[in-house]
């Protein structure tokens, strides 16, 4: 779990991180989710954008997601979403949340 401090960092490290991933309507297959696995174990960070024939049910598809991926819930602006998951292996951290 984060705290509000470590999450307004991640807010400002997302400002300038480009939207990778789009998701649409019954977008979440093994597929996509097996994608965004990958992407969220690399960078620890990422941003997806969801298109808008999801709007009516975003918010239980960004729910979906964070469950999905075992990930925190940075930020939702408009229809891009911002999650983050802390990499287990130390060495392989890419960021260092503040304390």
């Amino acid at each position: 779990m984060i705290n509000k401090k470590q999450k307004q960092y991640l807010k400002k490290l997302a400002q300038t991180l480009p939207s990778k991933f789009q998701v649409g309507k019954g977008a979440l297959t093994e597929e996509v989710l097996f994608m965004l696995e990958k992407a969220i174990f690399k960078q620890e960070l990422i941003k997806i954008h969801l298109l808008t024939s999801v709007h009516a049910e975003q918010d239980t598809l960004i729910e979906q997601l964070v469950t999905a991926l075992k990930c925190e819930l940075v930020q939702v602006i408009g229809h891009r979403v911002t999650l983050y998951r802390m990499q287990l292996t130390p060495q392989l951290r890419l960021i260092t949340l503040p304390q």
